[in-house]
């Protein structure tokens, strides 16, 4: 599932309480209510077992990812300052979100379907066919490029001094399930699944790690109003 600016931002803000674009359309600025919560920190839940590695949880997450219906898997932390530390990780992900060390609304935000770019959204939602969006510029980033030439296309770019700063913050967020474990993934204390909407129902577990095996389970059942 690609989810870009609008929509990421509020649900990690709101939800999560600790990525796209899109609205609720309500105008309510929190359209969930929590209705059932639990903590698991012995046995298992969902088939995940307390004490488990974190390679070991995550394929257990790709055997029942159609079962429990898991539209997104979000990495905790998982954000980068180096561009050849995102190098291989790239095609594990289904987003990519670039910004300066600060944050500003003019960050980058790739979303990846079909191992391609299907999406260019700015922090401030304004949608991009392109960037950067200079003419001629050879190694800009569009709609549709494969993704195994977004590497080389970024090290290009963070050679143009006006948008090399928005490459000072990488952030791999949106795990693709489908695609084989990030071994980097052990670094992060929190991993959070969320199930697809039904009858206007979804899920949240917050996996808890510590030291790369899983330490508890916050699961919380959430409704839409």
């Amino acid at each position: 599932m690609i989810r870009l600016a609008a929509t990421l931002a509020l649900f990690l803000s709101i939800v999560f309480t600790s990525c796209m674009k899109g609205s609720s359309g309500t105008g309510d600025p929190n359209p969930y209510r929590p209705i059932q919560k639990d903590t698991v920190s012995t046995g298992q839940m969902w088939g995940l077992t307390i004490g488990e590695t974190s390679s070991n949880i995550y394929t257990m997450l790709q055997d029942i990812r159609t079962e429990k219906q898991i539209s997104y898997l979000g990495v905790v932390g998982n954000v980068f300052s180096d561009l050849s530390q995102i190098q291989e990780k790239i095609p594990l992900y289904n987003s990519l979100f670039m910004d300066e060390t600060a944050g500003t609304p003019t960050g980058i935000q790739l979303g990846f379907e079909a191992s391609k770019v299907k999406l260019i959204y700015m922090n401030n939602g304004t949608p991009l066919s392109k960037w950067p969006s200079i003419n001629d510029f050879q190694n800009g980033i569009t709609i549709g490029d494969s993704i195994s030439t977004l590497y080389d296309k970024l090290v290009a770019i963070k050679n143009v001094a006006v948008y090399g700063d928005k490459l000072q913050r990488l952030s791999l967020f949106d795990k693709n399930l489908t695609a084989p474990f990030d071994p980097g993934m052990t670094g992060s204390t929190q991993w959070q699944v969320v199930t697809t909407t039904v009858n206007k129902r979804w899920q949240l577990l917050e996996l808890n790690f510590s030291s790369g095996t899983l330490a508890s389970i916050y699961y919380t059942l959430y409704e839409n109003y």
